[in-house]
């Protein structure tokens, strides 16, 4: 992709702090899965990601990827199924029965968190800053923990998570190294 037009007078700047000033808004949640589109598409300009400062961004984005704190998962009122309700008996690794509870991913809620991790696969992949970012802030703790969960979440969500880490893979032998420890 060439974003040289987005050079002239910073509007690539301009444009990414519109983009998080709406993201960071919480009572503009309601538009945060189309301005996370429009992120999508600004991460692939790999000229602007090496020139700014993104670390407030990127954790902005891991807040809203469920990787900040991936054990709060927002649980939605909505009656509208989505396939991604949890109720099941696991054994832990004790061998002890746990009972998991009932968590429910809203619509909502699934696309913000797939946006964002399309979002941080595309920094990941265009810039080693924010790879070393990423590993600072243990992230690999919070994909790895969300990929064992014996919580079902959303397929798309899976699916990303195993993008992420894939990429993840391919371009930190750091984080390579952590799931060898895990596993």
């Amino acid at each position: 992709f060439n974003f040289s037009a987005f050079h002239v007078d910073g509007r690539w700047h301009a444009m990414w702090r519109a983009l998080f000033d709406i993201l960071n808004d919480d009572s503009l949640q309601d538009l945060h899965d189309l301005t996370l589109n429009s992120v999508r598409i600004l991460t692939r300009d790999k000229c602007s990601l090496q020139t700014e400062d993104l670390e407030e961004d990127v954790s902005c984005l891991l807040k809203l990827a469920h990787l900040e704190h991936p054990e709060a998962v927002e649980v939605s009122d909505d009656t509208e199924p989505t396939g991604c309700e949890s109720s099941m008996i696991d054994i832990d690794s004790d061998g002890l029965a746990v009972q998991n509870v009932n968590v429910h991913w809203s619509g909502s809620t699934t696309r913000v968190v797939v946006e964002s991790l399309k979002c941080l696969c595309n920094l990941v992949y265009q810039c080693a800053d924010r790879r070393r970012q990423c590993v600072k802030s243990n992230i690999t703790d919070a994909i790895l923990k969300r990929i064992a969960s014996s919580v079902q979440h959303p397929p798309s969500v899976e699916f990303f998570d195993m993008k992420f880490t894939q990429i993840f893979i391919l371009l930190s032998y750091n984080f390579l190294k952590r799931i060898d420890s895990r596993f």
